[in-house]
């Protein structure tokens, strides 16, 4: 999981393992995908570390030109440093647990549910809530980023939901994914969205009334 400090936005990629290697191939997607890197802060990872003294070799950084890397790393043993992104840690993978339950994903069904909740991250209210269609639209990371909303292609409950494979009924993939991203939504909706809503005074109430 990769998130901006600027924007508050996501970015997520999924890795054959937690290797300095593979770290390093979904930070080369992320500089080509969303551009050149300032910045980077993490924990004292084993993989952060590797990557840490190959981005910081000179070599590395002088194939960058004028866009040099600074590796940050927080105090050992203290992820109260890092909270801005273990919260969306924690959110995710709570959000994931609740969704898969004891369900195995194949590597494609799970990559398409991370990308829609992933839109779903992004599309997550930075400012208040409107409570009157007067109010602006609350700012988002994504438009932020791209200075537009972006909504998933399909909505929750597209598609057939059922097919015998085998003469054993199976959820779509399409379905199962769309389960999965309803799901977390639902969570991601009761759980952050009421913690940001703006309680209208009694002075707006008699104003919208």
């Amino acid at each position: 999981i990769f998130t901006c400090l600027v924007t508050r936005g996501v970015y997520f990629e999924t890795l054959d393992s937690m290797s300095t290697e593979c770290f390093m191939s979904a930070l080369d997607k992320l500089w080509a995908r969303h551009g050149p890197i300032v910045h980077i802060y993490s924990d004292n990872g084993r993989n952060f570390c590797g990557a840490a003294s190959i981005v910081e070799s000179d070599k590395f950084q002088n194939s960058l030109g004028a866009n040099r890397i600074s590796w940050h790393f927080t105090p050992p043993y203290t992820p109260q440093f890092g909270g801005c992104w273990e919260r969306l840690i924690k959110d995710v993978k709570r959000g994931l647990e609740a969704s898969l339950g004891k369900f195995t994903a194949p590597r494609s069904s799970f990559e398409s549910a991370l990308a829609r909740i992933e839109t779903n991250m992004n599309n997550r209210p930075l400012t208040d809530l409107p409570v009157s269609p007067d109010d602006n639209v609350p700012l988002t990371p994504f438009l932020l980023m791209h200075g537009y909303p972006n909504y998933p292609l399909l909505d929750e409950g597209d598609g057939p939901k059922d097919v015998s494979v085998d003469g054993v009924d199976k959820m779509k993939a399409l379905g199962r994914i769309n389960a999965l991203v309803q799901a977390f939504r639902s969570r991601f909706v009761q759980e952050y969205a009421p913690i940001i809503t703006r309680r209208a005074t009694p002075k707006d109430k008699q104003k919208y009334m």
